[in-house]
Order: structure tokens, then C-alpha cells, then sequence
């Protein structure tokens, strides 16, 4: 099953455009009325269906997910079951001040709390983390305004557009998860993964290339003179040079007054190892968790 959320890969929906055309450029699905839904072209063809709902009496079971327009936010009925469906609902918020969105949001997870719908059998997509619910945000709005609905309403978001590769881009940077995009030119869809590409996983952890020109600038505590085993050592007998790969000149407290395990020549660097017993652990509060002790 294909997951939707904001470390995945966005989901790109052609609206308005014909499923072969769609599937050709590389869209993850495409928008179909109601009036003759045709699911299972949609599958032959790799695409998830979308289906273009405006009535609670006309919800196709065979849908992969439901689309309401940006007009639908005040139909309470019409939000409300879409989610007793328990299917996604991708819901359009064009025109709407955020009091609108929250509360569409709040009508939405009440019916779908309240019912507990069972997940339909032909479940081909869901969002990561179990909910069911996305929210719309353009096509002329502030792509900054997503954040801010995302923050207050605790719901993932996507954008509509008109195609435009660079907004898409832009869109998805900003943490879209859906794009709901009208025209199926291919500049689009390489734009958007070529800006996924970019941004990559949401981690800080250098990559290879990057470890490598940082161990060639970073420094190592360095003997500055012929030392001998034995030697406790003072301040005076190490500088701080590249490149790095021993002690680091932040762990200079480590190795002052410490004995020296074996001899180490002029411009050597000073490992842990050539220390005598074991190297402090540091204070809990130089690191990313949060710490266990109070600095004094």
C-alpha cells in the first residue's frame, strides 16, 4: 500500500487530464467524476482513482481516495461522510480563513471517530500514521500558510495548481504531500522529483563525500614535541592541527594530566587509546536528548 506523508514521496494527482496521458508523464493518479467512475482503468494503468465527489449519496466504494472542492468546507454533511467512508479525503481549502479549516477538520474527526468505518477492502493508499484526512491549501494562496495549517489543525496538506513546475517545487519544499496539479506536462513531475531528491531524508547525518572533506578541516590534538611513555601531560604539549580523526581539541579536559600508554613522536596525533584508564563520558547535556542532569 502506497503511504502519503511528509517524508514520503509526494503524491502527484492530474487533474482534468485524460489516465493514459497521466500515467505516460509519470502521475501517481488522476481526478474522475463521479458519473461513470472507472476504477479499475486506473489500476490497468498503475494510477490510484481519485474520485471527484459533490453528493453524500454518490461516494464510489471503488475510489482510492475522495476529492472535495474548496466550496465543500462549509457542507458538513457532505465532510461527514466522507468520513464515515474511511476513505482519504483530499479536502480543498481555496477561499477559506483558517477558522474554516479548523472547523472542517473538527466535523471531519468527529464523524470518523464517532463511526470507526472499517477500512475498505481495496485499500491501495493510505497516510502515514493512520489518519485520513489532507488538506488542500492554493492554488493562488501563500505557500507559507501551509506550515501554519498544518501546526493548528495537526493534519497533513498538500497544494493545487496550475502545472507550474517551479511552484511545484516550491510546494513540496514547503512541505506539501500531495499535489494536486491540472495539466499533465512532464516538466512538472520532474521538477517535483528532482526537489525531493534535494531535500532529502529529514536527518542530519552527513554523507560520505561530506565526512571526508570534514575530517580533511577538522583538528586533532597533536604532540608538539617527542613525548615518552609515562609522560602526564600538560597543555603545553599538544596543538591543535589538521586533519582530524584523534581527540578533538573540544576534548582537550580528557587528556590534561593524563599518562601516556607509549611513546608518540613530533606532529602525531594523541588517540584514546595512548591514554591510561577510560575517557569520561560527557555531560548529558551536549547532545540532542534532552538531559538527565542539571549543568552546574
Amino acid at each position: 500500500m502506497r503511504l502519503i506523508g511528509s517524508h514520503k514521496p509526494c503524491l502527484l494527482i492530474a487533474d482534468g487530464a485524460d489516465p493514459k496521458a497521466a500515467a505516460d508523464t509519470g502521475f501517481d493518479g488522476v481526478v474522475l467524476p463521479v458519473a461513470g467512475f472507472d476504477a479499475a482503468a486506473c489500476v490497468r494503468l498503475g494510477l490510484l482513482a481519485v474520485a471527484d465527489v459533490n453528493s453524500p449519496d454518490a461516494i464510489p466504494a471503488s475510489a482510492d481516495l475522495l476529492l472535495l472542492r474548496g466550496g465543500e468546507i462549509t457542507n458538513r454533511p457532505m465532510i461527514e461522510a466522507c468520513a464515515v467512508s474511511g476513505m482519504p479525503l483530499l479536502l480543498g481549502t481555496a477561499g477559506s480563513a483558517l477558522r474554516e479549516v479548523t472547523r472542517a477538520v473538527g466535523w471531519f474527526q468527529l464523524a470518523f471517530r464517532t463511526a470507526l468505518p472499517a477500512a475498505p477492502t481495496r485499500r491501495r493508499v493510505g497516510l502515514d500514521g493512520g489518519g485520513c484526512l489532507v488538506l488542500l491549501h492554493g492554488p493562488d494562496g501563500p505557500l507559507r500558510a501551509m506550515a501554519r495549517m498544518a501546526e493548528q489543525t495537526l493534519t497533513p496538506v498538500g497544494y493545487e495548481l496550475e502545472g507550474e513546475p517551479a511552484k511545484g517545487a516550491l510546494a513540496v519544499a514547503a512541505g506539501a504531500c500531495v499535489l494536486l496539479a491540472r495539466g499533465d506536462t512532464a516538466s512538472l513531475v520532474t521538477a517535483v522529483r528532482e526537489a525531493e531528491k534535494l531535500l532529502g531524508e529529514p536527518r542530519k547525518q552527513p554523507t560520505p563525500q561530506e565526512a571526508e572533506a570534514a575530517a580533511r578541516t577538522r583538528r586533532s590534538i597533536v604532540a608538539v614535541r617527542d613525548l615518552h611513555a609515562g609522560a602526564q601531560l600538560a597543555a603545553e604539549d599538544f596543538a591543535f592541527l589538521p586533519p582530524g580523526g584523534g581527540l578533538g581539541p573540544h576534548e582537550t579536559d580528557k587528556v590534561i594530566g593524563r599518562v601516556l600508554t607509549r611513546d608518540i613522536g613530533q606532529g602525531q596525533r594523541i588517540q584514546a587509546d595512548d591514554l591510561d584508564g577510560e575517557l569520561p563520558e560527557p555531560p548529558s547535556w551536549f547532545g540532542p536528548r534532552p538531559p538527565r542532569d542539571k549543568p552546574s
